[in-house]
C-alpha cells in the first residue's frame, strides 16, 4: 500500500498518491487496515470505543456534502440529522454516545446562510449542542465520555474556543 506522507497524514486518515483520503485502523498487534465508506470519494475515522464502534465522516461524490457514520463489524450506518446539509461525527463514548457537528442552511431573499451546530446522538435521539455565548458563530462536539461530559469548540470572531458541558442522565 502506498502512503503519501504530507499535510494529509494524521492519526485517522492517509492520502494515496491521487490525494484521496482513506480511513484507517491500527490494531494493537500493529496491523494497518484501510476503510473506505461505500461510494464515498473520501473517508475519515475519528473515534472508537471499547466495543470497537467507530465513528467518522465521508465525502459524497459529485460535490456532495459530508456525511457521518458509525461502523461496527464492517457494517456502516449513516448518521442522519434531519434538516442538515452535512454531518460530521468526531467522538463516541463506551456507552455509545456520539458527538459531532452538522450544518443547517437557510435561504432568505436568495441569500443562503449556513450555521454549524454541535450534536450528541444518544439512544437514537439527536440533541443539538450550541453554547449560549453571545456572538458564537459555530459549534462542534469533539469529545464525549461515560461520565456525561461533552467537550468541543465554538467560533467567535473567527477564533476557536473550547467548551465543556455536562449532559443530563436521560
Amino acid at each position: 500500500m502506498e502512503v503519501f506522507v504530507s499535510d494529509c497524514l494524521t492519526s485517522d486518515l492517509y492520502c494515496n498518491f491521487t490525494g484521496t483520503t482513506h480511513g484507517f485502523l491500527l490494531t494493537e498487534d500493529g496491523k494497518f487496515t484501510q476503510y473506505d465508506y461505500p461510494g464515498a470519494i473520501g473517508t475519515e475515522l475519528f473515534g472508537i470505543n471499547e466495543d470497537r464502534y467507530i465513528v467518522g465522516t465521508f465525502i459524497r461524490p459529485n460535490g456532495g456534502n459530508d456525511g457521518a457514520f458509525v461502523l461496527h463489524k464492517g457494517i456502516p450506518t449513516e448518521i442522519v440529522v434531519p434538516g442538515s446539509t452535512s454531518v460530521d461525527a468526531y467522538a463516541i463514548s463506551d456507552r455509545g454516545v456520539i458527538g459531532g457537528s452538522y450544518s443547517a442552511c437557510h435561504t432568505v431573499s436568495q441569500v443562503t446562510t449556513c450555521t454549524d451546530h454541535g450534536f450528541v446522538l444518544k439512544k437514537g435521539k439527536i440533541t443539538t449542542i450550541d453554547v449560549n455565548i453571545p456572538g458564537a458563530e459555530t459549534n462542534k462536539v469533539t469529545g464525549v465520555n461515560d461520565s456525561g461530559w461533552i467537550v468541543g469548540v465554538y467560533t467567535k470572531n473567527n477564533i476557536e474556543h473550547g467548551f465543556k458541558v455536562k449532559m443530563g442522565d436521560d
